[in-house]
């Protein structure tokens, strides 16, 4: 796993964890939710990432350990059945995947930076970012006007 820098990885972490959780909350059609704690604990899993990245080296494993530890943040400062908790971010997790896993390799090769060279320049993994954050948002806004869900974890 390559690493980059701290600030990078919870400037663009934080966003995108958040984004998962709503995205994973709205989808397990759980509407009602506290936003600043959704953001304190995108903030933490961020940091948890960052250091997770660091110390494994086989590919995918983070990932695991990113769902794990997110769900656990998530029961225990929401206060939520483990249920509820897991649900969303398995939902979120996987949504955000496979947005990411669609659009990346095009932006990459749109911009023309090799992956190769992500972890030496911060500012290219902003700029991948970016149009992966606007479709996400996309993605949270026709969820929230349709009231779209997958999985009614309230019934």
């Amino acid at each position: 796993m390559f690493s980059i820098p701290l600030a990078t990885a919870v400037m663009i972490g934080w966003p995108e964890i958040f984004i998962m959780l709503i995205m994973g909350f709205y989808l397990s059609n759980i509407r009602k939710l506290n936003i600043f704690k959704l953001l304190f604990i995108a903030f933490i899993q961020a940091i948890i990432t960052y250091q997770v990245r660091k110390l494994t080296g086989i590919f995918g494993i983070h990932t695991i350990v990113h769902m794990i530890t997110l769900t656990l943040l998530v029961y225990f400062i929401l206060n939520i059945s483990f249920y509820k908790a897991a649900i969303p971010v398995l939902m979120g997790t996987v949504l955000e995947g496979m947005i990411q896993s669609s659009m990346l390799p095009n932006i990459l090769n749109f911009c023309k930076i090799d992956v190769c060279n992500l972890a030496q320049k911060p500012k290219d993994i902003t700029l991948c970012f970016m149009p992966i954050f606007i479709v996400s948002f996309l993605f949270i806004f026709l969820i929230k006007k349709f009231n779209l869900s997958l999985w009614d974890v309230e019934k």
